[in-house]
This record gives C-alpha cells, structure tokens and sequence, in this order.
C-alpha cells in the first residue's frame, strides 16, 4: 500500500487479522482514493454503511476497513463484491466476526491471486515477454529454475535468488540491499529487475508447480 513494506501484521481488539507470506511492495504511482470512496465502495456490496468503518493502525501505516460483528452473514457473491472493491481500492477489509473473515479469507486470496496473475502477465505482455518467461520444469532442480529467472530479468545468476529445496524459493539476503523510501539500494537487482523477477515469478503460477516463494527467516544469504 503505503511505502515499503517486508511484511503485513497488526492486531485489534475481536480478531485477528490473517497475513500472507510476506511480500516486498514497491511505491506506488497512484494515489489511494479516499477513505470515504473506499467505505462507499465496501458498503454497497450489502451491507449497511453504520456496519462499515475505516480505521487507520499504526502498525501497518494505512487505512483499514473493518465489518462490524453483527453485520450479518455475507453472500457468496456479497463477500466477491467485497473483495474485489478491496482489490480495486487497495484497502485491507477485515471482518470483526471470526467466521465471516475466514470465508472472506478464502474469496479474497482466491481473487487476489487470479488478479495478481493477470497483471504480470500483462505486464509480461506488453514488453514482449510472456511467451520466454520461464517456468519450473518437471523433475529438474528448482535451482535450475531460480537461475533461469534471474538470467531473464537480467540478473547475475546467484545474486538473487536462490532455492532452499526443490520446492521453496527465496531471496539470497545479501541481494537484497537496503530499505530506502525510494525503494531498494545496493542490491544485486535494480528496481527494474526487481520488477521483472516479481512479475515472472507470478506469472510462472508457482502455486500450481508446487512451489512457494517469498522471504526466507535468514537461511540464505
């Protein structure tokens, strides 16, 4: 959302809000529409605008929309409104009441994954790329797949990522560089290339080979 970020987490009174393998996030260009706009986005989907509510956490530096607990239960078809007017906001809604937030958990990663691999491949397609991108292949190495990803984005193999086994991928630590509120410095991988690894490595649809990627817990470096 806001800034650069290694990892989602926060807690609140009544729920706990669920996290997602921890994801670097760019600045982004676009400005967030207004929390308001966010609310009326959220609130049309079914649910009664007293029921809404749009919370800044200090933990997390941004605006969250939280569903109160007695809102009643969603729609299958209510919950996708929802999380797509999340996805199109860019505000994280979470529900107070514990077994709506695992249904909505559940629709939202699902849209959210299907909308991430889509921008990549656009991404992909709009320079080019998308019929070389690589993807892990059957019974070879995973390696043989983290070097071939770091080669296509223009990356010195070894640099930047690297496979813990054959089927977890992360980033080599020292490849990284350093957090700036410009983005990454002294890397082994400028922006760009960051970009294209995060972009190909989507696009690849790693959950469908059986492969997880994300930051390690300091095993490679």
């Amino acid at each position: 959302m806001i800034g650069v970020i290694l990892a989602l987490a926060v807690a609140a009174p009544a729920v706990e809000i669920p996290s997602k393998p921890p994801v670097l996030v760019l600045p982004s260009p676009h400005a967030l529409p207004s929390p308001q706009d966010a609310k009326s986005a959220v609130s049309t989907c079914g649910l009664r605008d007293k029921n809404v509510e749009v919370r800044f956490e200090p933990s997390m530096d941004e605006d969250i929309i939280w569903v109160a607990r007695d809102s009643g239960p969603l729609t299958k078809p209510e919950m996708s409104c929802v999380a797509g007017a999340s996805l199109k906001t860019s505000y994280y809604v979470y529900f107070r009441n514990l077994a709506e937030q695992k249904r909505y958990d559940q629709v939202y990663w699902k849209l959210s994954d299907e909308a991430d691999l889509a921008d990549a491949r656009q991404w992909l397609g709009a320079r080019n790329l998308l019929a070389t991108v690589p993807i892990p292949e059957h019974g070879q190495p995973l390696s043989k797949y983290a070097g071939a990803v770091e080669e296509f984005c223009g990356v010195k193999r070894g640099t930047f990522l690297v496979a813990v086994d054959d089927h977890t991928m992360t980033y080599v630590e020292s490849g990284l560089g350093r957090i700036s509120p410009n983005g990454l410095d002294g890397g082994a991988a400028t922006p760009a290339q960051f970009d294209c690894v995060q972009n190909a490595t989507t696009a690849a649809d790693l959950k469908a080979h059986d492969v997880s990627f994300g930051f390690s817990t300091g095993r490679a470096r």
